[in-house]
């Protein structure tokens, strides 16, 4: 299990902590410091549950690069052969590894989500969503509809998924890399699947109707990204989306995020072309702290 820690030392607390009495406990819990700033080393040990391999990261590595670092070094353990992805800021039911891995089952299911409750309200969200075409644009699925991707936040993936697919694409900062994934997955003739039963806690939004500044930079790299990798038009499906954004920050009076679609615009298509960059490995070479 590979936990992406950034700062919020008091969610890594509380995830590491609704593991500890799993029905099915994992072979080995990885958190990994994705270059936090907020507290010091020692401090993240202490927060950490005996038993907990910590890593740091010399610089925040975007949500790609973070987890890349974590899987890298779980599969040089002995007893890991699937990867469970989990957001820090997250609970989780007891028998959340339980009802993960038993979806593995069925020898085509490649990755493996599960439904969430979010925020305050803990309204519950689907574990993934449709991309809305031609934008790629997500979107919620309607109910026994086929999911386009399976959201980050928890991922469990099939240890030969790693071995035929490789890692998630770190030109990907924040956003779409889940996305990016599944799709890829997908295209290699594997299944998404869903884990019922209660629903993963989840901290963080379920909305990004507004984007601070790093938020919409990321965002707007992320979907630029992904139409660059996956559609034949990608300029033409980025246009309306981009133009809809803009005019959403001016309406709302959101400089920051206005700022930070235009620099993610810019960005955006000034990397490599993403369809002949290739794809993380598995190698590893990372150490523990």
């Amino acid at each position: 299990m590979v936990i992406l820690h950034f700062n919020r030392l008091d969610m890594t607390r509380v995830c590491c902590a609704s593991l500890q009495g799993q029905t099915l406990p994992p072979a080995a819990v990885i958190v990994v410091d994705n270059g936090s700033t907020a507290h010091s080393p020692q401090e993240l040990e202490a927060a950490c549950p005996p038993g907990v391999i910590r890593l740091r990261a010399p610089r925040n590595l975007g949500f790609a690069g973070g987890c890349n670092l974590g899987i890298r070094f779980a599969r040089e353990l002995p007893d890991v052969g699937h990867i469970l992805l989990l957001n820090n800021d997250t609970e989780c039911p007891g028998d959340l590894v339980a009802r993960l891995a038993a979806e593995l089952g069925d020898p085509r299911v490649g990755l493996v989500g599960t439904p969430m409750a979010e925020g305050g309200r803990r309204a519950t969200v689907a574990a993934g969503k449709r991309l809305w075409r031609p934008f790629a644009l997500p979107v919620a699925a309607r109910p026994g509809r086929r999911l386009d991707y399976l959201s980050g936040a928890c991922l469990l993936i099939r240890g030969e998924v790693l071995q035929e697919i490789g890692l998630l694409d770190e030109g990907f900062f924040f956003f779409f890399e889940d996305a990016d994934y599944s799709r890829r997955v997908r295209q290699a003739g594997w299944k998404l699947a869903v884990a019922g039963g209660a629903p993963l806690f989840h901290h963080g939004s379920s909305t990004i109707a507004r984007l601070g500044e790093m938020q919409a930079r990321t965002y707007r790299m992320g979907h630029i990204r992904y139409l660059r990798k996956h559609h034949a038009w990608p300029r033409l499906a980025a246009i309306p989306p981009f133009l809809y954004r803009l005019t959403l920050d001016w309406i709302m009076g959101n400089a920051a995020s206005w700022r930070g679609s235009l620099d993610g615009w810019s960005e955006g298509w000034a990397q490599p072309d993403p369809r002949t960059a290739g794809s993380a490995t598995i190698p590893g070479g990372v150490r523990a702290r």
